[in-house]
């Protein structure tokens, strides 16, 4: 009886190195980035918050969910915040530092993308925001936090801890 070689009895894994699996991520987030957020949600009215975003297929810790987009302004240029307050639409002004620098997404204006209507949450947050750069601009992205089930809502803590805003917006306490 002719002896056969040890990997003919044993299959290989076909692990895929880190640096792939990441490289293949960013190509994931630029491309939604270019061409709009990816599927798998859907919008929907809650009590006492209104609009919000909910899964309907599932998502593992760490996957890329959608972009908090809108219009990109410096610091300065955000000043608009307390007029957006004055008319009843509500504002979806989101400031951040990235390189040193102030920035503001204002996804006030309705339009198709889901970022804007992602609810709070600051106890079970699913999601964080993360800074990417995109054709050298920064970019907001939602990450999720921790597997999500379909059907599940999509929140993040908004941060904004301010005592006049929190206590004018009681889901802001949740």
């Amino acid at each position: 009886m002719t002896q056969q070689p040890i990997t003919r009895y044993f299959q290989r894994t076909k692990r895929i190195p880190e640096a792939v699996k990441l490289e293949e991520a960013r190509r994931k987030i630029h491309y939604h980035l270019e061409n709009g957020d990816p599927e798998g949600f859907k919008v929907s009215n809650f009590l006492n918050k209104g609009k919000g975003v909910v899964t309907t297929k599932c998502f593992k810790r760490g996957d890329f969910i959608c972009e908090y987009a809108g219009e990109l302004l410096s610091y300065t240029d955000a000043k608009r915040e307390k007029e957006h307050g004055k008319k009843d639409r509500g504002c979806y002004m989101y400031f951040f530092e990235y390189k040193g620098k102030k920035w503001c997404v204002d996804a006030t204006e309705p339009d198709e993308t889901l970022g804007r209507l992602i609810n709070h949450s600051k106890k079970l947050a699913n999601l964080k925001t993360k800074i990417v750069e995109h054709r050298g601009l920064p970019r907001l992205i939602f990450i999720a936090t921790k597997d999500i089930k379909s059907g599940e809502e999509l929140s993040y803590d908004y941060g904004d801890r301010r005592r006049s805003v929190v206590n004018s917006l009681n889901w802001l306490k949740s």
